[in-house]
C-alpha cells in the first residue's frame, strides 16, 4: 500500500490520480447509472465488517468529484456500506440539459437512493452538497437517516455573498472570455435566468453555481427535524466559521464541531478528525437516552 498522502500534496493532487487512489485503495472500480437523460458516476464500497448500520452516502461540494472521499474513507471504520456520487455537470456526472439546479440535484439525489436500495442514509455532504442535502433534509426527509454538513453552502447572506465571491473566485464560459474581476455576472444579469442562458450555454457547473445564488435556505434551517452534525475549518477562506454559529443557534437538532487550522475541504486535509467525529455522531443517534429517575428510556 502507498503511504499516505500529505493534506497539501492531496490537494494539488489531480482529479484522475485521486480517483486513481481511491478506486485502488477501497478495492472497487466506479459504476454508473442511467437516470433518463443523465448518467451519474458512483461507487458502492461495501463494508468490510458489516454490522447492519444504515450506510453512508458522500456528496461533494462545487467542482468536487467522488474521489475528494478517498481520504476519508479510508479512515471510516468499515462497518457501513458507503455510496459516493459525481453530481451532474461535475467529475464524470452528465446530463443532456445543462441547466442543473440544487433542485435538480436532490430530485436526482432522491432517485439514487431509491435504486441502489439505500435508504435511510447518513449523509456526508460537503459545501454545494451540503447545500443539496439540506434540501433533501427538508422536502425528503423519509429517506435521511442523518445529516453531516462539512462547511456548507447554501446559508450565507444573499445580499452579500454572491456579488462578493463571483469577484474573488468566478471563472465564467463567456466563449473566448473569462470574467475574473470587476462586476460580477450575478450584478450584471440581475439574475435573468434567460441572458444567463445565452452567457454560459453548455456549462453546466455555472448553472449549478447560480442555482445555488438564488436558493438558498438560511431562513428554513429552523424547520429541519433530521439529527445534524455541523462540521467547519476555523480558517475557511469561503464561508466564514460564523455561518457555522448560525446553523449551531438555529438548527433544532444540530452538534456543532470547529476544527482548528482547517480550511474549506476538513474531509480532506482532516480525514481522520472527520471520520472520528461523523461515526461517534451517528453512534449517539442508537444510543439509550437516560431517564430521570436514572435509568433507560427504551
Amino acid at each position: 500500500m502507498a503511504p499516505p498522502t500529505p493534506a497539501d500534496a492531496w490537494l494539488d493532487l489531480p482529479v484522475a490520480e485521486r480517483c486513481q487512489q481511491f478506486f485502488a485503495e477501497s478495492g472497487v472500480a466506479p459504476r454508473r447509472m442511467h437516470m433518463g437523460d443523465t448518467v451519474v458516476r458512483f461507487v458502492d464500497v461495501p463494508a468490510q465488517r458489516p454490522t447492519g448500520e444504515r450506510p453512508w452516502l458522500l456528496v461533494h461540494g462545487y467542482g468536487g468529484t467522488l474521489c475528494d472521499f478517498a481520504r476519508l474513507v479510508k479512515h471510516l471504520d468499515g462497518q457501513r456500506r458507503v455510496l459516493a456520487l459525481d453530481l451532474p455537470g461535475f467529475g464524470e456526472s452528465a446530463t443532456v440539459d445543462e441547466r442543473n439546479s440544487i433542485d435538480s440535484h436532490i430530485a436526482i439525489l432522491r432517485e439514487f437512493v431509491a435504486r441502489t436500495d439505500a435508504g435511510p442514509v447518513h449523509l456526508v455532504c460537503h459545501s454545494l452538497g451540503g447545500h443539496v442535502c439540506l434540501g433533501a433534509a427538508l422536502t425528503s426527509p423519509s429517506y435521511v437517516a442523518s445529516l453531516t454538513l462539512i462547511d456548507t453552502a447554501g446559508i450565507f447572506d444573499t445580499a452579500e455573498f454572491p456579488v462578493d465571491i463571483t469577484k474573488r473566485k468566478a471563472g465564467v464560459n463567456l466563449g473566448r472570455m473569462s470574467t475574473k474581476r470587476g462586476r460580477s455576472l450575478i450584478e450584471v444579469t440581475a439574475g435573468d435566468q434567460e441572458l444567463l442562458r445565452r452567457l454560459v450555454a453548455h456549462d453546466s457547473a455555472v448553472w449549478t453555481a447560480v442555482s445555488s445564488f438564488r436558493s438558498n435556505y438560511r431562513q428554513e434551517v429552523a424547520h429541519v427535524r433530521t439529527p445534524t452534525l455541523v462540521i467547519w475549518g476555523m480558517e475557511d477562506p469561503l464561508f466564514p466559521v460564523e455561518d457555522a454559529l448560525f446553523l449551531a443557534e438555529n438548527l433544532p437538532n444540530a452538534k456543532t464541531h470547529i476544527i482548528d487550522g482547517a480550511g474549506h475541504c476538513p474531509a480532506e486535509t482532516h480525514p481522520e478528525t472527520v471520520a472520528r467525529l461523523v461515526e461517534n455522531f451517528v453512534t449517539s443517534l442508537a444510543a439509550p437516552i437516560p431517564s430521570p429517575d436514572g435509568g433507560v428510556s427504551p
